[in-house]
Order: C-alpha cells, then structure tokens, then sequence
C-alpha cells in the first residue's frame, strides 16, 4: 500500500509539472490541484503519524458527544496540553457538579461558616452542661436513694445497726460482719465501692446481693486468682488494661546459677493476667485510642511506633521550644557491675538535675519523678536526694504531701500507674570499670522485658530526661536476642536523635491527611508572605494547615482546621467540634476553621479573615502553659489572683461626657488598709453639684477594694468629707451615689456586695489576708466566693481535710484566729457554696476534698 502511495504521488506531480505555467500562472482553476500535491507531499512525510491522528481523531468525536467539545478546542488551539486536560476536564466536571448539588439543596446554598461556627460553639458549651449534668444527676439520684438515719430508726432494723455501731468507741463488728448484717441498706448508702481484689474478698460476703458491675483498672497486673472473687460478685464486667504494659510479677530470691547481673536484688516471674485471659477468650473489645497525658507528641511517639501499631491519637504542640519532650544526657559513668550494681556518676546526675529543678522559681512548680532500671540505683538515688534535701530545706516541701504530686524515685517494677511533669530516667547500666558492656541489662533481656521499657519511658506529661554512661554503639544485637535490649538501643537513638528518626525504621507512622483543599489554603497564605506548614503533627489526626511565627522561636501562631479529611475522620460531632479543640487549646494552640462551602464562594474574604486573625494571634501573648502540678506549693502563703477590670466611666446624672475615668484595680495579695478617697467640703456634700465628684470618689474607693459591701464604702466617702459619723440624711446621701454609680455601670451589685464590672464572683479565686499589723476584715465583710476560695486553695494543697479542720485553715487565711459561731457560720455557708457548684466534695470518710 506504500509503494501504490508513492507511485500514485509521483504520477501525480509529473503530471503538474508538465503543465507548470497553468498551475502557477494564477488560474484560480488550479488552485485546488496545488493544494492537493501539496496536502499529498505532507502526508508521505508525516505518513507516521497518520494512525495517531486518526486515534485522536475518534477520541475528539467521541468527546464531543460526551459534552468535553471546550477541551477538544483547548487542545486543537494549543490552549492546553495534553497532561493537563485531564486535570482540567476533571475540576470543570466537578465544579458544574457542584453548582447542580448547590442549586438542587437549600443547605448548600444557605451554608455560612460563621453560622455553623456559632452553633459549633453552643453545642459545646451545651455539651459541657450536659456532661456535668449528668454527673450531678447521678450523684442527686443516689443522695434520693439514702435513707435517712436519725432517732427514730428502729434499733433492730439494718439502719439501727449502722447507728448502733456509729456510737461505739471501741468493740466494733468486723467490716465482713456488718456488711453481712445489712445487704439491703449497703447499696442505698454506698452504690459504689472501690476496692482492691484482696479487699472484696475479706470485706464483702460472697452471698451478697450481687453487683450491676465490676470494672477492672490496670487489669495487666492482675492474676485471674485476684479476679475470680470480684467477677463472682458482679452481674457484668468491664476489663480496662494495657497488654503492652507490666504483667503480674512474683517476686523471688535469686537461687544458684544466678549470673552476676540478677546476683543480689529480687528477681521475679511474669504471670498470666485478667488481661490475658479475656484476650484469648475473645471477649468483645474496644481500643481507647485518645492520648491525652503527653503534653509533646514525641513523648509518646516511640512507643506509639513500637507497641500501638501507630493507632493511638495524639495532638501536636505548637512548638517554639520550651522544656517539653525527649532529651539524652551521656555521663561519664562506670556500672559497678559485680559490686553494688550501681553507676553512681549518673545517680549523681540525676539529684543534681532534680536539685536545679527545685531551687528555680521558674521550673520548681512541674512535678519531678525518677525512674531507675534496677533497686540499687533507685536506693543510691533516694540516698542522694535525701542528702540534698537537708543541704537546700527550701525543696523540702516537694517530697512531702504539702506537694499534690511529691517527687517520688522509683524502679520498672513498680512505677506503673504514676506519672509527673517531668521523668528522669536513669539506665545505669553501661561499660564497667574495664570499659566492656555487657548485653545483661536485667529485667529487660527476659521475655516481654520490652514491655517495661514502655511503661518507663510514658511516665512524663511534658519533659523525659533519659541518662545513660553508654555510648551510642554499646548495645550490640549481634550478641543478644533480647527485644528489649534492641527497644532499648532504638529509644536511645531517638532520645539523642529526636523524633525523625522514627520516619527511617517505622512502617506504620501514620499517614498524611492532607488533601487538595488544605494544600490550596497553604499555598495562598505562602503566596501573602507567610510560613506554613501542612499536616502537623505525627498520628493520624494532624492540624491541617499550620501559620508559624516569622522570628524565633518560629511557634504556630495559628492552626488552620478544614472540613477535610481530617473533620471527616471524627466519628460524633463531639469528636470533631469540642474534643480535638480542647485537646488542641489544651496544649496552647489558637485555631480557626475554613469551611470548603465558604473557600469557593467567597476565597478572598477567607483569606482576608485568616489575616485579620493571624495577626491577632501574632499580638496576643502566648497562651501559658497550664501550671505544673506542685504550683501551689508554697515556698509563701496562698497567693491571691484577680483578672483587672476594664476601666470605667462614670457619668453624672445628665451628663453626655465621661466626668471620669477610673481603672478597677486587680485584687491585691494583701488587705493593706485602704487609702482614703480624695474629699471635698463636708458642707457641698448634700449640694447637686458635688454628685459628680462624690461619685468618682466612691466608684475609685469601691473598685480599690471590690468586692466590697456598700456601707464600707460609704463610710470612707463619708469620712473624707470630714463627715466624722454618717447619719440617716448622710446614709441617704450615699445611698444616692452609690445608685448612680451601680446605674453608670461603674460597679455591679451582686447581693450585699459591690464588684468590679467584667469580674465573675463564680470564678473568683482571690484570698485577701490583712497586712501586717493590721486588723483582719469582719466575717461580714468578706464575701461566700472569697472564703469559698480559701477553701478550695487549702483543699488544694491538702488533698482532703476534715470539716472542722478546713474551717480553721480558710479562718487563719482570711486572719481570723478563732472559729466564733459567726465565723463558723460563715464557712458552712461558702462551703455549701462550692458543694452546690461542683467544687468541693465529700469523701466517703467524711472528709472535705475537690471534685
């Protein structure tokens, strides 16, 4: 077919060329015969690309019949190219798509961000309610179930029983003996006991009316033997448990044969746990996947890696730095490996951190933990501190339960369930004296030893501090086959390393979530100038779009959250509108959403508004880290705290100017006796003219003291126009301006007490002790929020107090030195106050303790 072709042509142009004048002498005749010889010469010198045309031909016809004719005219004009189209055609299909579902659903076209963002917030706010709600209503329906026990009991019924034994001084039942005696009323008066195992089986008869249901926490370290008498009591069970944690553990003496590693310490043997034993039955089970403790994703990141699989959730910190995450410090230490079994160069180490730690105002409020891999460095540990201890009596109160959380050193064995702020782990072993490292690093080279390395190094909310004399090569796994010995070689990697390392050895970091939408939003915010980062974070929930400060330390000023695909991985509204959120705010983050509805309708006002808030963000200060949990420990008294008031303006009666403007001042630590306000004639103080004055004066003494009752203030007013005592024309007169001040909006009355505008008396936190050589205030002047805070900030820092021994300690804050009936009184009422609102609650002993 080729050869016939080329004759063809050849015949063909030697036909044209014998009669050349004609064709090209202008004859419009001819005219066509030139276009054909020259369309034909194309066509033998293209001939190879006459098959692709002819496919892009049959495509073109058919993409024309689908409706695609606009891309077909891109591309024949050059508009587009071929890599492109289908992109193109794709967002083109989907936009016209997306206008049809737009048009067809009244909720898409009403959808408003900012609307869906305010009900966002009143489900949370909702949500809260509920929530505490519900926990008052529990406690509402088993106060309704309790009987009252009062005189007229019969003495032979159970109640006259409980009574009975109430008043005896000595001879008491045996608890098993009493609970025997009363099945009917022990579940009115107590619905729920907590109890160890070994507790339920001495204390509560097994023909006892059985349980709803009996919940299991820490169910790792219990044996089936402990469990059997708690799951005969109970209808139901709930088994709560870590199967990557310690196991049970039987502790035993070493015997012959022992090596030099376990030669002088306890050894012991791992049980089969509840925990175990409702996995291998199948049981139907549910993965607690949220991790809240970690204040740093890299405190949780190695043992998420290495034991989670990669599915716990985790949130990410905005970053800049700070005293958050891992760190490895190396000393010059020696293992006393066939001796004490101690490396005492980094025992030393480790007091002389804890010691820094305690003496520094700045870091002295995060609670402190040690946790050692064997005995010995514990005890050699515990010596130290206890030698620092009596060398600084300043860190005294931090190891002793005036701390909420005290510094505790403790082994593998046994920190299980403990956590603090900031974990110092010691590894101790490492070369001996010789310089030679021996692969035996105790508990950890048994079989599930690496489960301990993961309980020792989850301890810390915000800072892991991990000490070894180990160089970096000294694990060599050629010479063990122990997992926990190569756990322990990849996590001290990652402690001198950091994080990336993970991304090196993991297989099941978890992926990416972001998507076309998110990318767009980051790009258009890097196009204005601003440095963003995109999925942040190292779990499966990540902040989509993340804007960094431009100066040091570079923190994420503001988190970006879409209605990606991150939203949609929330499985309730809960999840996506107010768990993450908080977990997020939790941590210090600011955040905003962009709604993909609002980015297509309207791209340049979302961008406006991140702008707008970016730079909000950049001006605010940066949100505090919430306070470490030994920040009330004193070295002083209870310190006192107010948020200042908005300044005020007070207005005359008919004036239209402000006549003044007077700044509410914060709460002050101390009662320092009141400086008296300007004064003025005693004989224009009745005058019309004076009200204005009158009125400053009394709104700056009041605001000077708030919350404060009227008629202190009034006197003082009084006083400094030389009124040496207020009669009823006086008390009338004041009463006058104080109405006018409380009516301008200078003041707020709240029951007897005058308060600052913008101060909240349910929040209120303040203590005002009196200044030294003065006069504590009268039980009438101090308001039920201010002793309801004195309560809270004892309860604070005592745990749980009897009521009368709470009394006296809020009294002594406020001054007062005996507990009169007044001031009694007094303190029944704030305490009902703070029962009423949730803050403050009853033991099961009786005892006062917070919620």
């Amino acid at each position: 077919a080729d050869a016939a072709l080329r004759k063809a042509a050849a015949d063909l142009a030697a036909q044209w060329s014998a009669d050349a004048s004609r064709l090209f002498d202008g004859d419009p005749a001819a005219r066509p015969f030139r276009a054909l010889a020259d369309a034909t010469t194309t066509w033998i010198a293209r001939r190879s690309e006459l098959r692709p045309w002819s496919v892009f031909a049959e495509s073109e016809a058919r993409a024309r019949a689908c409706g695609a004719g606009v891309a077909a005219d891109r591309l024949r004009r050059g508009d587009a190219v071929p890599a492109t189209v289908r992109a193109a055609f794709e967002r083109a299909f989907l936009e016209a798509w997306l206008d049809q579902a737009f048009d067809a659903h009244a909720e898409f076209r009403g959808f408003v961000g900012a609307a869906v963002d305010r009900d966002a917030g009143k489900f949370r706010e909702a949500d809260r309610a509920w929530i505490a709600a519900g926990g008052a209503a529990v406690a509402v329906s088993a106060a309704a179930a309790r009987p009252r026990l009062d005189a007229a009991v019969a003495a032979a019924s159970e109640a006259g029983l409980v009574l009975a034994e109430a008043r005896k001084k000595r001879r008491h039942l045996p608890v098993r003996r009493l609970f025997e005696r009363i099945p009917n009323l022990l579940p009115r008066l107590k619905p729920c006991l907590l109890m160890s195992p070994l507790s339920t089986a001495r204390f509560l008869p097994p023909q006892g009316t059985p349980f709803d249901l009996v919940v299991f926490d820490e169910a790792s370290q219990i044996t089936p033997a402990d469990a059997i008498g708690a799951l005969a009591r109970a209808k139901q069970a709930i088994v709560v448990g870590d199967s990557k944690q310690l196991p049970p553990t039987a502790f035993f003496e070493p015997g012959e044969g022992e090596d030099d590693d376990a030669r002088g310490e306890e050894t012991s043997r791992d049980l089969e746990s509840l925990l175990d034993e409702m996995v291998a039955a199948r049981t139907p089970s549910l993965m607690l996947r949220w991790h809240y403790r970690s204040r740093d994703e890299a405190l949780i990141a190695f043992s998420n890696d290495r034991y989670y699989a990669g599915r716990l959730l985790t949130f990410p910190g905005p970053g800049g730095g700070g005293d958050l995450g891992v760190s490895l410090r190396r000393t010059a230490g020696v293992f006393e490996r066939s001796g004490a079994r101690i490396n005492r160069a980094e025992a030393e180490a480790v007091a002389a951190e804890v010691v820094a730690r305690l003496t520094d105002p700045a870091r002295r409020s995060r609670s402190i933990g040690v946790v050692t891999f064997n005995r010995p460095q514990q005890l050699l540990i515990e010596d130290l501190l206890d030698a620092a201890r009596e060398a600084h009596p300043e860190i005294e109160p931090y190891f002793t339960d005036a701390a909420p959380e005290p510094v505790f050193v403790k082994n593998l064995e046994n920190v299980q369930g403990d956590e603090r702020d900031v974990m110092l782990f010691s590894i101790a072993y490492g070369p001996d004296a010789a310089g030679r490292t021996t692969m035996n690093f105790g508990p950890l080279n048994r079989q599930g030893g690496e489960r301990r390395l993961n309980v020792a190094v989850t301890r810390a909310r915000e800072r892991l501090i991990v000490f070894t004399s180990m160089p970096r090569d000294a694990i060599d796994l050629s010479r063990t086959g122990a997992l926990g010995a190569a756990h322990l070689k990849a996590f001290l990697r990652y402690a001198e390393d950091g994080p990336g390392v993970l991304a090196e050895t993991s297989a099941v970091i978890g992926g990416t979530t972001v998507g076309a939408f998110e990318s767009e939003i980051a790009e258009a915010l890097r196009a204005r100038g601003r440095a963003v980062e995109t999925g942040v974070g190292r779990s499966d929930y990540r902040v989509d779009a993340a804007v960094r400060a431009a100066a040091p330390p570079h923190r994420c000023v503001l988190g970006v959250e879409t209605d990606g695909k991150a939203w949609r991985s929330g499985a309730t509204v809960r999840d996506r509108e107010r768990l993450r959120r908080a977990a997020l705010e939790g941590l210090g983050w600011r955040t905003t959403r962009v709604w993909s509805a609002d980015w297509r309708a309207d791209r340049e006002g979302v961008l406006r508004r991140l702008e707008r808030e970016i730079a909000e963000a950049e001006a605010a200060p940066e949100r505090p880290a919430p306070p470490g949990a030994n920040a009330s420990v004193a070295p002083g008294a209870v310190s006192a705290r107010a948020e200042p008031a908005p300044a005020l303006e007070v207005r005359a009666a008919g004036d239209s100017a402000p006549a003044a403007r007077v700044a509410a001042a914060p709460a002050s630590a101390s009662a320092a006796k009141p400086r008296p306000p300007a004064g003025g004639d005693p004989e224009a103080f009745y005058a019309p003219s004076e009200t204005q004055r009158l009125a400053d004066a009394y709104a700056a003494a009041a605001l000077a003291e708030a919350p404060v009752r009227r008629e202190s203030v009034g006197r003082r007013v009084a006083a400094a126009w030389g009124l040496t005592a207020a009669g009823a024309k006086a008390k009338r007169r004041l009463e006058e301006i104080a109405d006018v001040v409380v009516r301008r909006g200078a003041l707020v009355e709240r029951g007897a007490f005058l308060w600052a505008p913008g101060v909240d008396p349910e929040a209120w936190d303040a203590v005002r002790p009196p200044a030294p050589g003065e006069e504590p205030r009268d039980v009438d002047e101090v308001p039920t929020e201010e002793l309801a805070a004195a309560m809270r900030r004892t309860l604070a820092a005592s745990v749980a107090m009897a009521e009368d021994d709470l009394f006296r300690a809020a009294a002594s804050a406020l001054g007062w030195r005996r507990l009169t009936p007044r001031v009694r009184d007094a303190c029944a009422a704030a305490l009902a106050w703070c029962e009423a609102r949730g803050r403050a609650k009853r033991t099961p002993g009786g005892a006062i303790a917070l919620p």
